[in-house]
Protein backbone atom coordinates (compact mmCIF):
# COMPACT_ATOMS: atom_id res chain seq x y z
CA UNK A 1 0.00 0.00 0.00
CA UNK A 2 1.68 3.42 -0.83
CA UNK A 3 1.30 6.17 1.72
CA UNK A 4 -0.08 9.66 0.31
CA UNK A 5 0.00 12.83 2.71
CA UNK A 6 2.20 13.91 5.91
CA UNK A 7 -0.40 12.58 7.96
CA UNK A 8 -0.53 9.62 6.88
CA UNK A 9 3.14 9.23 6.33
CA UNK A 10 3.37 9.47 10.23
CA UNK A 11 1.09 7.36 11.04
CA UNK A 12 2.57 4.82 9.03
CA UNK A 13 6.48 5.67 10.75
CA UNK A 14 4.32 5.47 14.12
CA UNK A 15 3.10 1.84 13.15
CA UNK A 16 6.10 1.09 12.01
CA UNK A 17 8.39 2.00 14.99
CA UNK A 18 5.49 0.31 17.63
CA UNK A 19 5.76 -2.86 15.42
CA UNK A 20 9.60 -3.09 15.24
CA UNK A 21 9.36 -2.05 19.59
CA UNK A 22 7.07 -4.80 20.05
CA UNK A 23 9.55 -7.36 17.97
CA UNK A 24 12.50 -6.37 20.39
CA UNK A 25 10.43 -6.98 23.71
CA UNK A 26 9.25 -10.49 21.96
CA UNK A 27 13.21 -11.37 21.84
CA UNK A 28 13.86 -10.37 25.07
CA UNK A 29 10.66 -12.27 26.09
CA UNK A 30 12.31 -15.26 24.41
CA UNK A 31 15.65 -14.68 25.81
CA UNK A 32 14.58 -14.31 29.40
CA UNK A 33 12.28 -17.27 29.41
CA UNK A 34 14.14 -19.45 27.34
CA UNK A 35 17.76 -18.73 28.70
CA UNK A 36 19.05 -22.48 28.04
CA UNK A 37 17.98 -21.51 24.59
CA UNK A 38 19.92 -18.23 23.91
CA UNK A 39 23.57 -18.35 22.56
CA UNK A 40 25.15 -15.16 21.62
CA UNK A 41 28.23 -15.61 18.38
CA UNK A 42 30.81 -12.29 18.53
CA UNK A 43 31.44 -11.71 14.83
CA UNK A 44 32.21 -8.88 12.57
CA UNK A 45 30.60 -7.44 8.87
CA UNK A 46 32.15 -5.10 6.87
CA UNK A 47 34.96 -5.48 9.62
CA UNK A 48 32.56 -3.81 12.41
CA UNK A 49 32.02 -5.55 15.75
CA UNK A 50 28.43 -7.18 15.63
CA UNK A 51 26.72 -9.74 17.69
CA UNK A 52 24.42 -12.67 16.41
CA UNK A 53 21.84 -13.60 19.15
CA UNK A 54 19.64 -16.46 18.40
CA UNK A 55 16.74 -18.72 20.76
CA UNK A 56 16.65 -21.81 19.87
CA UNK A 57 17.96 -24.46 18.54
CA UNK A 58 17.09 -24.68 15.01
CA UNK A 59 17.46 -21.21 14.40
CA UNK A 60 21.48 -21.50 15.48
CA UNK A 61 21.62 -24.53 13.51
CA UNK A 62 20.23 -23.20 10.54
CA UNK A 63 20.69 -19.34 10.22
CA UNK A 64 24.55 -19.20 11.69
CA UNK A 65 26.56 -21.42 9.59
CA UNK A 66 26.74 -19.65 6.32
CA UNK A 67 27.96 -16.66 8.96
CA UNK A 68 30.04 -18.87 10.96
CA UNK A 69 33.17 -17.77 9.13
CA UNK A 70 32.77 -14.22 10.50
CA UNK A 71 32.61 -15.19 13.81
CA UNK A 72 35.46 -13.26 15.96
CA UNK A 73 37.21 -15.24 18.58
CA UNK A 74 36.81 -12.57 21.07
CA UNK A 75 33.82 -13.13 23.78
CA UNK A 76 32.43 -9.83 23.54
CA UNK A 77 33.22 -6.42 21.88
CA UNK A 78 33.35 -2.64 23.42
CA UNK A 79 31.13 -1.85 21.32
CA UNK A 80 28.69 -2.81 18.86
CA UNK A 81 27.90 -1.62 15.36
CA UNK A 82 25.26 -4.42 14.54
CA UNK A 83 22.68 -6.70 16.32
CA UNK A 84 21.03 -9.21 14.78
CA UNK A 85 18.82 -11.07 16.74
CA UNK A 86 16.18 -13.77 15.75
CA UNK A 87 14.16 -16.23 18.00
CA UNK A 88 12.04 -19.62 16.74
CA UNK A 89 8.30 -18.83 17.99
CA UNK A 90 7.61 -21.98 18.08
CA UNK A 91 10.01 -23.74 20.26
CA UNK A 92 9.61 -20.42 22.36
CA UNK A 93 6.00 -20.30 22.22
CA UNK A 94 6.80 -16.28 21.77
CA UNK A 95 4.55 -15.11 18.91
CA UNK A 96 5.91 -12.77 15.83
CA UNK A 97 3.37 -9.88 16.75
CA UNK A 98 2.92 -8.97 13.07
CA UNK A 99 3.23 -6.47 10.55
CA UNK A 100 2.06 -2.19 10.68
CA UNK A 101 -1.29 -1.89 9.57
CA UNK A 102 -0.06 0.64 7.30
CA UNK A 103 3.33 0.51 4.98
CA UNK A 104 4.94 1.06 1.82
CA UNK A 105 5.85 -1.79 -0.54
CA UNK A 106 9.42 -0.82 -1.37
CA UNK A 107 10.85 -3.93 -3.34
CA UNK A 108 10.08 -7.40 -4.08
CA UNK A 109 13.41 -9.05 -4.96
CA UNK A 110 14.40 -10.82 -2.24
CA UNK A 111 11.18 -11.10 -0.46
CA UNK A 112 8.12 -8.63 0.55
CA UNK A 113 9.70 -5.78 1.71
CA UNK A 114 8.04 -2.95 3.26
CA UNK A 115 8.61 -0.05 5.31
CA UNK A 116 8.42 3.97 5.52
CA UNK A 117 8.85 6.40 3.01
CA UNK A 118 12.39 7.55 5.11
CA UNK A 119 13.41 4.07 5.64
CA UNK A 120 14.55 3.91 8.77
CA UNK A 121 12.33 0.71 9.81
CA UNK A 122 11.94 -1.57 6.73
CA UNK A 123 10.35 -5.41 7.19
CA UNK A 124 11.66 -8.04 4.86
CA UNK A 125 8.63 -11.22 5.06
CA UNK A 126 10.26 -14.11 3.53
CA UNK A 127 7.97 -17.95 3.93
CA UNK A 128 10.14 -18.70 7.20
CA UNK A 129 11.29 -16.01 8.39
CA UNK A 130 10.43 -12.24 9.22
CA UNK A 131 12.64 -9.91 10.07
CA UNK A 132 13.09 -6.25 10.40
CA UNK A 133 15.76 -3.49 10.62
CA UNK A 134 16.00 -0.30 12.31
CA UNK A 135 18.48 1.46 10.72
CA UNK A 136 19.18 4.06 13.62
CA UNK A 137 19.99 1.59 16.17
CA UNK A 138 21.58 -1.41 14.00
CA UNK A 139 19.52 -3.53 14.93
CA UNK A 140 18.44 -6.32 13.16
CA UNK A 141 15.32 -8.93 14.86
CA UNK A 142 13.96 -11.82 13.29
CA UNK A 143 10.74 -14.90 14.22
CA UNK A 144 10.93 -17.68 12.65
CA UNK A 145 7.56 -19.34 12.90
CA UNK A 146 8.89 -22.77 12.86
CA UNK A 147 12.38 -23.46 13.25
CA UNK A 148 12.32 -26.72 11.31
CA UNK A 149 10.93 -25.32 7.91
CA UNK A 150 13.60 -22.80 6.66
CA UNK A 151 13.90 -22.56 2.82
CA UNK A 152 16.96 -23.34 1.22
CA UNK A 153 17.18 -19.41 0.57
CA UNK A 154 16.82 -18.57 4.04
CA UNK A 155 19.15 -21.30 5.07
CA UNK A 156 21.83 -20.22 2.31
CA UNK A 157 21.56 -16.40 3.03
CA UNK A 158 19.87 -15.44 5.86
CA UNK A 159 18.74 -11.62 6.65
CA UNK A 160 19.90 -10.93 2.90
CA UNK A 161 17.92 -7.77 2.41
CA UNK A 162 18.50 -6.03 5.89
CA UNK A 163 22.13 -7.11 5.76
CA UNK A 164 22.16 -5.30 2.05
CA UNK A 165 20.57 -2.06 3.54
CA UNK A 166 23.27 -2.05 6.67
CA UNK A 167 25.99 -2.66 4.74
CA UNK A 168 24.74 -0.24 2.41
CA UNK A 169 24.41 2.53 5.26
CA UNK A 170 28.07 1.48 6.25
CA UNK A 171 29.62 3.04 2.65
CA UNK A 172 30.25 -1.13 1.72
CA UNK A 173 28.39 -1.29 -1.53
CA UNK A 174 26.86 -4.83 -1.78
CA UNK A 175 27.47 -6.43 -5.71
CA UNK A 176 26.62 -8.80 -7.20
CA UNK A 177 30.29 -10.47 -8.11
CA UNK A 178 32.73 -13.32 -6.86
CA UNK A 179 35.92 -13.32 -4.96
CA UNK A 180 38.55 -15.44 -4.16
CA UNK A 181 42.05 -14.46 -2.00
CA UNK A 182 45.52 -15.95 -2.27
CA UNK A 183 48.32 -14.27 -0.78
CA UNK A 184 46.91 -11.27 0.41
CA UNK A 185 45.82 -10.30 -3.22
CA UNK A 186 41.71 -10.53 -4.20
CA UNK A 187 40.64 -11.43 -7.71
CA UNK A 188 36.90 -10.85 -7.70
CA UNK A 189 34.89 -12.21 -10.78
CA UNK A 190 32.72 -10.64 -12.46
CA UNK A 191 29.86 -11.25 -14.39
CA UNK A 192 25.66 -12.37 -15.33
CA UNK A 193 23.71 -15.11 -14.19
CA UNK A 194 25.49 -18.01 -15.66
CA UNK A 195 28.87 -16.62 -16.62
CA UNK A 196 30.59 -18.79 -14.87
CA UNK A 197 31.54 -16.90 -11.61
CA UNK A 198 30.57 -19.77 -9.48
CA UNK A 199 32.80 -22.52 -11.47
CA UNK A 200 35.39 -20.10 -11.06
CA UNK A 201 35.22 -19.17 -7.91
CA UNK A 202 35.54 -22.31 -6.74
CA UNK A 203 38.53 -24.05 -9.21
CA UNK A 204 40.32 -21.26 -7.11
CA UNK A 205 39.77 -22.30 -4.12
CA UNK A 206 40.48 -26.11 -4.91
CA UNK A 207 43.63 -24.36 -6.37
CA UNK A 208 44.47 -23.27 -2.85
CA UNK A 209 42.52 -19.89 -2.72
CA UNK A 210 40.70 -18.90 0.06
CA UNK A 211 36.90 -18.25 -0.80
CA UNK A 212 35.01 -14.97 0.29
CA UNK A 213 31.73 -15.10 -1.99
CA UNK A 214 30.64 -16.43 -5.59
CA UNK A 215 27.60 -13.71 -5.62
CA UNK A 216 27.61 -11.40 -2.84
CA UNK A 217 30.21 -9.22 -1.95
CA UNK A 218 30.55 -5.85 0.28
CA UNK A 219 32.74 -2.98 -1.35
CA UNK A 220 34.35 -0.66 0.17
CA UNK A 221 36.96 2.10 -1.15
CA UNK A 222 40.19 2.69 0.70
CA UNK A 223 41.44 5.56 -1.29
CA UNK A 224 42.67 3.95 -4.42
CA UNK A 225 42.10 0.49 -3.26
CA UNK A 226 39.10 -1.20 -2.85
CA UNK A 227 38.89 -3.88 -0.60
CA UNK A 228 36.07 -7.05 -0.56
CA UNK A 229 34.14 -8.33 2.45
CA UNK A 230 32.80 -11.87 2.87
CA UNK A 231 28.70 -11.98 3.99
CA UNK A 232 28.10 -15.56 3.45
CA UNK A 233 29.96 -18.94 3.11
CA UNK A 234 27.56 -20.89 1.03
CA UNK A 235 27.43 -21.24 -2.67
CA UNK A 236 24.93 -23.01 -5.06
CA UNK A 237 25.22 -26.10 -7.02
CA UNK A 238 23.49 -28.40 -9.51
CA UNK A 239 24.15 -30.98 -11.38
CA UNK A 240 26.48 -29.10 -13.86
CA UNK A 241 28.86 -27.74 -11.11
CA UNK A 242 28.78 -31.07 -8.88
CA UNK A 243 30.42 -32.97 -12.06
CA UNK A 244 33.20 -30.81 -11.82
CA UNK A 245 33.52 -30.76 -7.82
CA UNK A 246 32.34 -33.99 -6.90
CA UNK A 247 33.77 -33.89 -3.35
CA UNK A 248 30.94 -31.03 -2.57
CA UNK A 249 27.86 -33.66 -3.77
CA UNK A 250 27.63 -34.98 -0.18
CA UNK A 251 27.60 -31.30 1.41
CA UNK A 252 24.64 -30.17 -0.62
CA UNK A 253 21.68 -29.55 1.96
CA UNK A 254 18.64 -32.30 0.90
CA UNK A 255 16.08 -30.94 -1.33
CA UNK A 256 14.35 -31.94 -4.63
CA UNK A 257 15.29 -28.55 -5.91
CA UNK A 258 17.20 -28.44 -9.10
CA UNK A 259 20.10 -25.96 -7.59
CA UNK A 260 20.97 -26.52 -4.26
CA UNK A 261 23.59 -24.50 -1.39
CA UNK A 262 26.35 -25.98 0.02
CA UNK A 263 28.29 -24.53 3.10
CA UNK A 264 31.79 -24.24 2.74
CA UNK A 265 32.47 -23.98 6.38
CA UNK A 266 31.60 -27.67 5.73
CA UNK A 267 33.86 -28.89 3.16
CA UNK A 268 36.76 -26.11 3.28
CA UNK A 269 36.59 -24.11 6.69
CA UNK A 270 40.50 -23.27 6.74
CA UNK A 271 40.02 -21.43 3.20
CA UNK A 272 37.36 -19.21 3.97
CA UNK A 273 38.51 -15.51 4.82
CA UNK A 274 36.89 -12.43 5.61
CA UNK A 275 38.24 -9.44 4.19
CA UNK A 276 40.20 -9.25 0.82
CA UNK A 277 42.31 -6.07 -1.26
CA UNK A 278 41.04 -6.57 -4.59
CA UNK A 279 44.25 -6.89 -6.94
CA UNK A 280 42.33 -8.23 -10.28
CA UNK A 281 39.17 -8.59 -11.73
CA UNK A 282 38.09 -11.23 -14.08
CA UNK A 283 35.01 -11.95 -16.29
CA UNK A 284 34.42 -15.84 -17.20
CA UNK A 285 33.19 -16.84 -20.38
CA UNK A 286 32.09 -19.77 -21.65
CA UNK A 287 35.34 -21.13 -24.23
CA UNK A 288 35.03 -23.19 -27.29
CA UNK A 289 38.88 -24.94 -26.80
CA UNK A 290 39.55 -27.25 -24.44
CA UNK A 291 42.07 -25.00 -22.54
CA UNK A 292 41.10 -22.41 -20.36
CA UNK A 293 42.78 -19.22 -21.77
CA UNK A 294 43.07 -15.29 -20.76
CA UNK A 295 43.12 -12.41 -23.01
CA UNK A 296 43.36 -8.53 -21.19
CA UNK A 297 39.33 -7.09 -21.13
CA UNK A 298 38.51 -3.59 -21.61
CA UNK A 299 36.70 -1.08 -18.45
CA UNK A 300 33.85 -1.50 -20.47
CA UNK A 301 34.18 -5.29 -20.57
CA UNK A 302 34.44 -5.18 -17.09
CA UNK A 303 31.77 -2.69 -16.22
CA UNK A 304 28.90 -4.01 -18.15
CA UNK A 305 29.62 -7.59 -16.68
CA UNK A 306 29.30 -5.95 -13.05
CA UNK A 307 27.00 -2.90 -13.18
CA UNK A 308 23.73 -4.42 -14.07
CA UNK A 309 23.32 -7.09 -11.52
CA UNK A 310 24.49 -4.74 -9.22
CA UNK A 311 23.63 -1.59 -9.14
CA UNK A 312 20.21 -0.02 -8.15
CA UNK A 313 19.59 -2.43 -5.66
CA UNK A 314 18.24 0.21 -2.97
CA UNK A 315 16.47 3.05 -4.51
CA UNK A 316 18.24 6.45 -5.13
CA UNK A 317 21.55 4.85 -4.91
CA UNK A 318 21.96 3.97 -8.70
CA UNK A 319 24.18 6.79 -10.17
CA UNK A 320 26.13 6.95 -7.04
CA UNK A 321 26.99 3.08 -7.23
CA UNK A 322 27.52 2.90 -11.07
CA UNK A 323 30.54 5.90 -10.18
CA UNK A 324 31.92 3.44 -7.51
CA UNK A 325 31.95 0.66 -9.66
CA UNK A 326 33.40 3.11 -12.43
CA UNK A 327 36.91 3.87 -10.07
CA UNK A 328 36.43 -0.02 -9.32
CA UNK A 329 37.18 -1.20 -12.77
CA UNK A 330 39.45 0.86 -13.19
CA UNK A 331 41.56 0.12 -9.91
CA UNK A 332 43.10 -3.28 -10.98
CA UNK A 333 43.88 -5.27 -14.34
CA UNK A 334 41.20 -6.65 -16.15
CA UNK A 335 41.40 -9.65 -17.84
CA UNK A 336 38.71 -12.23 -19.60
CA UNK A 337 39.08 -15.69 -18.65
CA UNK A 338 37.85 -18.29 -21.44
CA UNK A 339 36.96 -21.89 -19.41
CA UNK A 340 38.20 -24.71 -21.03
CA UNK A 341 36.54 -28.25 -21.07
CA UNK A 342 37.99 -28.84 -17.82
CA UNK A 343 37.13 -26.20 -15.70
CA UNK A 344 39.03 -27.24 -12.97
CA UNK A 345 42.06 -26.07 -14.90
CA UNK A 346 40.61 -22.46 -14.28
CA UNK A 347 41.99 -21.82 -10.46
CA UNK A 348 45.27 -22.60 -11.84
CA UNK A 349 45.12 -20.38 -14.96
CA UNK A 350 43.75 -17.74 -12.19
CA UNK A 351 47.28 -18.50 -10.02
CA UNK A 352 49.37 -18.17 -12.56
CA UNK A 353 47.96 -14.97 -13.67
CA UNK A 354 47.72 -13.39 -10.25
CA UNK A 355 51.52 -14.14 -9.48
CA UNK A 356 52.58 -12.77 -12.92
CA UNK A 357 50.95 -9.65 -12.11
CA UNK A 358 52.49 -9.48 -8.54
CA UNK A 359 55.72 -10.55 -10.34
Amino acid sequence: MTCTGQSLENNTRHTAAQVFAKMARAFESAASEHPDLLRQHPCTFAGRPAIIRTVGRRCERHLVPPLSHLIDDRTSFPELDLIIDVWDAEETGVPYPGPPVLSELLWTEFGHIVGERDQQFVECLRPNLYSWIDRSAHRIIGCSPHGDRFTLYERAKPFLFPLLLWHGDRNAQVIHAALVEKNGSGVLVVGREGAGKTTTALSCVQAGFNYLADDYVALKEEGRVFQGYSIYNSTWLDETHVTHFPALRAHMIASHEAKRPVLLSEVWPDRLARVAAIRMILIPLVGNGSACTVRPASRREALFAVAPTSIAKRPGTAQRDLDRLGRLVESAPLHVLELGDDVRDAGLVVGGLLAAERA
